[in-house]
Formats: structure tokens, sequence, C-alpha cells
């Protein structure tokens, strides 16, 4: 598996801050199920493929509301 990833938080005053993640991938994986011990049936299974993924959070604190 190979890929890349970054992350990046941004400070939103004193109370809070908000940040965004991504990720690509590269990855092997299975399209069936193996239904014999033959390497060649394995080998003809496994399809290279790509993932992408994106998260993003908020964070705040209200200092009077007891939630520091």
């Amino acid at each position: 598996m190979t890929g890349l990833d970054a992350a990046f938080t941004q400070n939103l005053g004193e109370h809070g801050n908000a940040s965004i993640h991504t990720a690509m991938r590269r990855l092997n994986r299975l399209a069936w199920e193996l239904v014999s011990n033959s390497p060649d049936e394995l080998r003809s299974m496994i399809h290279a493929g790509r993932r992408q993924a994106v998260t993003a959070r908020l964070a705040m604190t209200v200092p009077h509301a007891g939630t520091a």
C-alpha cells in the first residue's frame, strides 16, 4: 500500500480550531472469494485500486458554559 496524507489545522481565536485531513491510497484488493488453493487463481483475483478520503473537524469551547 502506498499513498499520501496531508493535514492542516487553523486556530479560530482563543477558543476553537478547525482542521482538515485528506488521504489518497493505492492498494491491492481481492475481487472475489478464493475457492481453491491455486496460486494462479489468487494472482488473477488481485486488482489495484485507489481510495480517497477527506475528513473535517471543528472544535470549540464556550468558557462561560463550563465546556473548557
